[in-house]
């Protein structure tokens, strides 16, 4: 399996903008940033939010059934 090409980061301290709107001026997000950003964000935020909401309803069942309630 060859190894993937991993580029380098973009920005150090040195090269950070100092703002949103030089960061973007300056070419924006790299299509690596873009991939990453896409991987680390969720694809059904309201699916996400009714299974967060209902998991302690969902605890609270379990527990009564097995009689620890």
């Amino acid at each position: 399996m060859a190894t993937l090409y991993a580029p380098a980061p973009r920005f150090t301290e040195a090269t950070r903008a100092a703002n949103e709107i030089d960061y973007f001026a300056d070419g924006g997000m790299t299509n690596a940033e873009l991939e990453q950003y896409a991987r680390r964000t969720t694809k059904r935020p309201l699916l996400c939010f009714a299974i967060l909401a209902a998991a302690p309803f969902v605890v609270e069942g379990v527990c009564r059934l097995l009689g620890a309630w």
